[in-house]
């Protein structure tokens, strides 16, 4: 019992003097002025950083029918370009869709790129009648003005299911971008068909929509038996995917017929297996091989390529028991020229490192828990980066949404049925390994986020990576910090008017710090990190652009932006 209670003792000395830095990276901060948001417009958001330039978008609510004379409005968007700098605008540019005809269309944004110096605005076009979809893309020149018409990619089919209740098979797209920023692929993936092989359509074009290659890649597993989980396109053009194939088995049934069936996992061994596929653009060949790790339930995973193009990283969670919770990690290096693994490695989390997300785990432990009760749960991976010299992080966040449906009866007798949804972003995990997939350190980032009915536009967070370490921004309780000295728990955000804006920085030997950047009411605005906007994929960028509210009472509705810069020492 002593030897337990050591455990918990050093625990809390860990979160401790984990808090008990009063400096972080050096960091400057720089917001622009308040700009109105366009009338009857919504989801605005940073969408990219492109030299001097940066480009916010206002996407509509509703197309709008004027009914009283019958006039159709075309529906369109706001690009905006802002200087990055002094964020001053520029110019303001209506992106306009094609027009209704005969046949109409609902248009959804997708991305805007900045591909090898042109500007690419991606958007789907649904067809109202049939469902089928349309990938266009759309030429902008410097300033973000309209280059010519919106020019169609490909298109994908859709079919009809059902007798009495009839439901619509709908096939989808992708956008993918190589990490040099060269070359982008459109993904088309048909109407679900069990009966046939996994098929992906891959068109890959360079910034002047010149087709560098074209093909359909089919996969050797039923569609049925296999999900594509994650696919990206190399500076060569190569594609990488990453997929989950279920194992199975066949089964006679009684008319003597064969069938494939899944095979029924056990408590304590997967029922499928993660597969990597690198089709090679110049040769025209692939190279398969499987992710598994013996008894291992892989909970979450992703994929990136190195600079050198033979070298491939695959890393991720795992689990001891469900493919839903997350016991460790784990890292593969993967040479695709050799089609075979330099390194496999995984490696649970300390127990230690696991109480300080929840104290019923030391309970447990007491009571005679296995070491499979002590497992993370609703977490999702976020972050796969991995430096020039092969060493990874992986970010993950614990986000789930709690629903209460409750019933009420009216004075008249009528019942009515209320459901709220609340939305809790939670802890940040990160870990941290070498370039020989051996982990250096785990962190947790305590934050305690909640909203009621609103997808969470305030919560979660935003990111920075350098070569001397990581930074993670966020809206946050601004007596945490001094909490944390104390030994107190985290203390939720509360309002977000008067929340404060804080950074953790972890640097590359795991030591943290945490400090309160600026107050919400200091610069009159709620910081929104789903519309703030950083590189994906690409560390060294040392800046993340921030996107602030500002409501007023029967007054118009303003925004502001800024910048986080940050110094690598």
């Amino acid at each position: 019992m002593m030897d337990q209670l050591k455990k918990f003792l050093s625990c809390f000395l860990l979160l401790l003097v984990t808090f008990s830095m009063d400096s972080t990276a050096q960091t400057s901060i720089k917001f622009g002025g308040f700009e109105r948001v366009e009338k009857d417009f919504f989801g605005k958001e940073i969408v990219l950083e492109r030299g001097t330039d940066l480009f916010v978008l206002d996407k509509e609510d509703k197309n709008i029918d004027l009914v009283l004379f019958q006039f159709s409005k075309a529906p369109f968007i706001y690009l905006k370009r802002f200087n990055s700098t002094t964020f001053e605008i520029k110019n303001s540019v209506r992106i306009l869709f094609p027009a209704k005809k005969k046949t109409k269309y609902e248009y959804a944004f997708m991305k805007l790129m900045n591909v090898n110096g042109q500007l690419l605005l991606f958007v789907k076009a649904k067809n109202s009648k049939t469902k089928q979809l349309k990938l266009l893309v759309q030429k902008l020149n410097d300033e973000g003005v309209q280059e010519g018409p919106f020019l169609e990619i490909d298109e994908a089919s859709a079919e009809k299911t059902g007798v009495i209740f009839t439901q619509t098979n709908t096939g989808d797209f992708d956008v993918v971008q190589s990490a040099d920023g060269n070359l982008f692929a459109s993904i088309r993936i048909d109407p679900f068909d069990e009966e046939s092989n996994k098929k992906i359509h891959v068109k890959v074009l360079n910034g002047n929509l010149g087709l560098n290659w074209s093909g359909t890649l089919e996969l050797p597993y039923k569609e049925e038996f296999y999900q594509l989980r994650k696919y990206r396109l190399s500076n060569t053009g190569d594609m990488l995917l990453l997929g989950r194939k279920w194992l199975t088995i066949e089964k006679q049934g009684l008319t003597g017929k064969t069938k494939t069936k899944i095979i029924q996992a056990d408590k304590n061994q997967p029922n499928y297996q993660y597969n990597l596929v690198v089709f090679n653009a110049g040769s025209n060949k692939s190279n398969s091989v499987d992710v598994d790790f013996a008894g291992k339930f892989i909970s979450a995973i992703d994929v990136v390529e190195h600079e050198c193009p033979d070298s491939i990283t695959i890393a991720g969670f795992y689990s001891e028991e469900a493919q839903d919770q997350y016991a460790g990690t784990f890292s593969c290096l993967y040479n695709e020229v050799a089609n075979e693994f330099i390194y496999k490695k995984h490696q649970p989390f300390p127990t230690n490192f696991l109480n300080l997300f929840n104290a019923d785990f030391g309970l447990r432990s007491w009571l005679g828990g296995s070491s499979s009760d002590q497992e993370l749960k609703n977490f999702k991976m976020d972050e796969l980066i991995v430096r020039k010299d092969g060493a990874v992080l992986l970010v993950a966040e614990q986000y789930f949404v709690q629903v209460n449906t409750s019933t009420s009866r009216s004075a008249s007798g009528y019942s009515q049925v209320t459901t709220n949804y609340i939305y809790h972003y939670d802890h940040i995990l990160a870990v941290y390994m070498d370039e020989n997939g051996t982990v250096q350190w785990n962190a947790k980032i305590p934050k305690r986020q909640l909203s009621y009915n609103d997808g969470g536009p305030y919560s979660s967070y935003v990111f920075n990576a350098t070569d001397n370490g990581f930074s993670f921004i966020f809206n946050d309780n601004e007596d945490n910090i001094q909490r944390f000295k104390k030994g107190d728990k985290v203390k939720g955000v509360g309002s977000y008017k008067r929340a404060s804006v804080v950074e953790v920085y972890i640097n590359n030997q795991g030591a943290m710090a945490r400090k309160n950047m600026f107050m919400a009411d200091e610069q009159k605005i709620i910081f929104r990190p789903k519309s703030s906007w950083y590189p994906r994929d690409v560390y060294n960028s040392n800046k993340v652009y921030l996107y602030g509210l500002n409501y007023r009472t029967f007054r118009k509705t303003r925004f502001k932006l800024g910048v986080i810069n940050f110094v690598d020492e």
